[in-house]
């Protein structure tokens, strides 16, 4: 997925990506241009669940299979991601 944001001084682009997809437990985070500076994961219904960072992944063993949405935050730009947890 690539996030655009257009402003006075052009394009920003920045291109995030979460893999695998889907996964049996973490998944890890990529970005071309920008660091991550945060990561929120929600249920389908909404709900914000406690996750910790470790590294460049993201665990999700503790979590029962379903979907989930992770988002990404840079520091110009956020993201959301569907993930699919076997």
């Amino acid at each position: 997925m690539t996030v655009h944001q257009e402003g006075i001084e052009g394009a920003a682009s920045v291109a995030c990506g979460v893999y695998p997809n889907p996964t049996q437990g973490d998944v890890y985070i990529s970005t071309t241009n920008e660091p991550v500076v945060s990561v929120s994961l929600y249920t389908t219904d909404g709900r914000l669940l406690p996750i910790q960072m470790q590294g460049n992944s993201v665990p999700l063993s503790q979590y029962p299979t379903g979907v989930y949405y992770i988002q990404l935050t840079t520091p110009t730009n956020s993201s959301h991601h569907k993930i699919v947890k076997k």
